[in-house]
């Protein structure tokens, strides 16, 4: 369900120079200390060139004195040290970039809330100017290096550098599961290069072939150090506790140290987001606590305040496209210029969603007839057709670009739908709902979802169901709006949509 960020497209200007640093990057090896010394070196550059543009924007140049520069100085090398990205979360600028930001903005605030008031204690003159001009440019230059970072690291791991080689402890099933895991998602720093099979070993499972690679699989002849060190596994996966046992796994950390390589538990819970996560020990024991889905807070007032605020300054800023688009359709074909479809909102309560009408009138009534030339069957859940015959030569445009989206912002401002939400089904749709899939119909559908910026229609039924499903459990007001962000580039790309 992973796809590259498309925030991490800025900053064009400074790829060059740190592409040049990270195109020899290690692959499967101890890359995390250069990597974190790199960017700290941006980070420097970054916070020194804010100062300087701080004194040059101010005039302040003549003030330069000794005095200042030391102050200027200090400034700089402790915001440096403060925003240091320590080698062991290194993964937070491609995996975690809001709560990245959310920690560089703390820093930031607390050197110059510290910085102000030194000056008043100890009464050292401090331009104010130049304070109000540094802390802004140096949080962007900071912000725009870990979207260009992020970049540069996720077009290296689909080298295959910047990656950590991992042996999965565990079972077969796990172990390919883990390994499809890895090979969906492109920012993924963990490559499969074994298995140690626990339990009873099939000799037929020496040869695993995954994704066009040999994969190594090892018995009870093997120890799981002998098994790493013969991989190369700089990691090891285990995902079968409960078989190892804690003093077991207690000592394969201590053995695994002495090869420079670390445990990595997986604790057996899928599509669930890092933030709903934490680790809490007790009694030495680590504990995984995964809080609640997030569907509630989906419903919040915040939300639908957002929603509305959003849906007026859209339909403002896209009144005149809207006025062309409803003229062009009305010119090409018979028929109404919206269209109107019962679809199923919250709860399953049932309302007319709008749309620019793409296709030509009358067109539900050829849809059984459609499935059945294309040998589908009439009780899947989401026809979807390269070349429909039904669409006309305006509608194929505005269906490319999503103008025929448009008009739900008028079912935003009614609340039956949301901005950002999961696809508004069809009442044929939910007559076959799973009690999972059901889970759908607890928050408002929305204008744009989660499946709609990670593939579109180019996703499968199932795909965009489980990407449903993770935004209904893992909603957050950050989420929607890196969706409303990620949207923006695939109505630009005009990928995936037919």
């Amino acid at each position: 369900m992973a796809a590259v960020d498309p925030m991490v497209g800025q900053g064009r200007a400074f790829r060059r120079p740190i592409e040049g640093v990270v195109k020899r990057a290690p692959r499967g090896g101890d890359w995390r200390k250069p990597l974190s010394t790199s960017v700290s070196v941006t980070d420097a550059i970054s916070i020194f060139g804010a100062i300087i543009a701080g004194y040059v924007m101010h005039g302040l140049a003549a003030g330069f004195t000794a005095r200042a520069a030391t102050l200027s100085a200090i400034v700089a090398l402790v915001w440096v040290g403060s925003v240091r990205l320590p080698p062991g979360s290194i993964h937070q600028i491609v995996n975690d970039k809001m709560r990245e930001f959310r920690r560089l903005a703390t820093a930031s605030l607390m050197i110059f809330g510290s910085l102000a008031l030194v000056s008043i204690v100890l009464q050292v003159a401090y331009p104010r100017d130049l304070l109000l001009s540094t802390l802004p440019v140096g949080f962007v230059a900071l912000v725009v290096t870990r979207l260009v970072w992020a970049n540069c690291v996720v077009r290296c791991r689909l080298s295959g550098a910047f990656k950590t080689n991992v042996l999965v402890v565990g079972g077969m099933q796990a172990g390919i599961e883990l390994a499809e895991a890895f090979e969906n998602d492109i920012s993924s720093e963990y490559e499969l290069v074994g298995i140690r099979h626990l339990g009873r070993f099939d000799r037929e499972h020496d040869d695993l072939i995954l994704h066009g690679r040999r994969i190594p699989v090892f018995g009870d002849e093997q120890t799981i150090v002998d098994a790493a060190r013969k991989t190369g596994a700089t990691g090891v996966v285990v995902v079968s506790t409960e078989q190892l046992g804690s003093q077991t796994l207690q000592k394969l950390i201590w053995d695994l140290d002495e090869i420079d390589a670390r445990v990595i538990v997986a604790p057996g819970v899928s599509d669930v987001a890092s933030p709903r996560m934490s680790v809490r020990p007790v009694a030495g024991t680590p504990l995984v606590i995964v809080d609640r889905p997030q569907y509630a807070s989906a419903r919040t007032m915040g939300k639908a305040i957002f929603d509305r605020v959003f849906a007026v300054f859209a339909l403002v800023a896209f009144s005149p496209l809207m006025i062309v688009t409803a003229v062009a359709i009305k010119l090409e074909s018979r028929g109404p210029v919206f269209y109107r479809s019962e679809r199923m909102g919250i709860h399953g309560r049932p309302f007319q969603m709008i749309k620019y009408r793409s296709m030509v009138e009358n067109a539900d009534q050829q849809v059984y007839s459609l499935i059945d030339a294309s040998g589908g069957s009439r009780e899947q859940l989401l026809f979807k057709m390269h070349n429909d015959p039904r669409i006309t030569r305006v509608g194929r445009v505005i269906r490319k670009l999503s103008i025929d989206e448009l008009p739900q912002l008028f079912n935003v401002l009614t609340g039956e739908m949301s901005i950002v939400g999961p696809r508004p089904p069809l009442a044929r749709e939910v007559a076959v709902y799973t009690s999972e899939m059901s889970r759908r119909l607890l928050v408002r559908p929305g204008v744009t979802g989660l499946w709609q910026v990670s593939g579109r229609s180019n996703l499968s039924v199932e795909q965009s169901m489980q990407l449903d499903l993770y935004y209904v459990d893992n909603w957050s007001m950050s989420f929607d709006l890196a969706i409303i962000a990620k949207t923006v580039r695939a109505v630009l790309s005009g990928s995936g949509a037919y």
